[in-house]
């Protein structure tokens, strides 16, 4: 177990065995300066990043969308790499969301417990390397009229890289939070992530405007051939008249094309298609895009101190979480 940056070879193998962005090297230089301590090891059949946070009274190392395994590489000495460096932190334990499937045989054996996902354990994904012809075919025919009207609508989309233009987005999201009654991470993370990932080409910033005026935004970030679809806001009313979102990330998704990205994932859908699921607004709007439907091994936390570990279900199961 190493702390601090991972060394400039670490993206390599993650691009490779098709690692997320929050297992890359950036990432970690943006949860450092949140002031959560980032833990790594790389071997050649395996890498993994966490972090080290602290809650409740709690200390405990998240590890998301790790560990990255090659490709048929045994993840059983990936999972004791991790339990070993819990120890070594004092940790009461360890949460993580394995993307491979491979990992849910070994955690079940480590006493591991699958909870309710941390990162979604469902997503969509576009295959860029299709022709433009092919991915205007795959869209939704709500999603195809709202994207061929963006001009007709008065809708000028752009990317952006000021400060202003953050803050901007930042009450959009505060707006989308207070209509939709969900909860979004404060002012302090979006402008450390803006001041850490945005320098260094990975987190870009899409603003919808009407008359000059925003009415939706987006943040994306970069990481190998993967543009992922994180962070969105809008002025509900403004954006309600202006249909502006579709075209906003429709933009996102060409540049990134343009750039030669081959995937675009919108990160995180609803598991099933049941239409009383809390996510299945988003999800019809991510799946007008086309794509794959992707599914994950979810989350699961590996107890180092039992006891305690009880105790915090307990609160879990009180606060109404699996």
């Amino acid at each position: 177990m190493k702390t601090g940056i991972p060394p400039l070879s670490w993206d390599e193998q993650l691009e490779r065995n098709g690692g997320s962005i929050v297992q890359s090297r950036h990432w970690a230089e943006f949860q450092d300066a949140l002031g959560h301590q980032p833990v790594w090891q790389q071997e050649d059949d395996y890498q993994w990043l966490g972090s080290v946070w602290t809650s409740h009274g709690l200390r405990y190392l998240v590890c998301s969308y790790g560990p990255v395994l090659a490709k048929g590489a045994d993840p059983a000495p990936a999972v004791k790499s991790l339990i070993d460096a819990g120890r070594q932190l004092g940790v009461d334990f360890i949460r993580l969301d394995p993307q491979d499937h491979r990992f849910a045989k070994e955690l079940k054996a480590k006493g591991a417990r699958h909870i309710a996902d941390n990162q979604p354990s469902h997503t969509q994904v576009v295959d860029l390397t299709k022709s433009l012809d092919e991915l205007r075919g795959d869209l939704a025919s709500g999603h195809r009229n709202l994207i061929n009207g963006t001009e007709r609508r008065g809708v000028s989309i752009a990317q952006v890289s000021d400060r202003h233009n953050l803050n901007k987005f930042i009450e959009m999201l505060k707006d989308t939070a207070r209509r939709s009654h969900t909860v979004f991470q404060d002012d302090y993370y979006f402008q450390t992530l803006w001041s850490t990932l945005q320098p260094a080409d990975v987190a870009k910033l899409y603003v919808a405007s009407v008359d000059g005026q925003p009415v939706a935004g987006a943040i994306f970030l970069d990481c190998g051939k993967t543009r992922s679809y994180l962070y969105a806001g809008a002025w509900q009313e403004k954006n309600r008249q202006a249909k502006a979102s579709v075209s906003l990330v429709w933009q996102a998704m060409m540049d990134a094309k343009d750039a030669g990205m081959t995937k675009f994932d919108l990160w995180g859908i609803a598991p099933t298609d049941d239409p009383k699921h809390s996510w299945a607004g988003i999800t019809r709007f991510k799946q007008g895009y086309g794509g794959a439907q992707v599914e994950y091994a979810g989350t699961w936390d590996i107890p180092l101190k039992p006891q305690k570990y009880r105790l915090y279900t307990v609160y879990r199961r009180l606060r109404g979480r699996q």
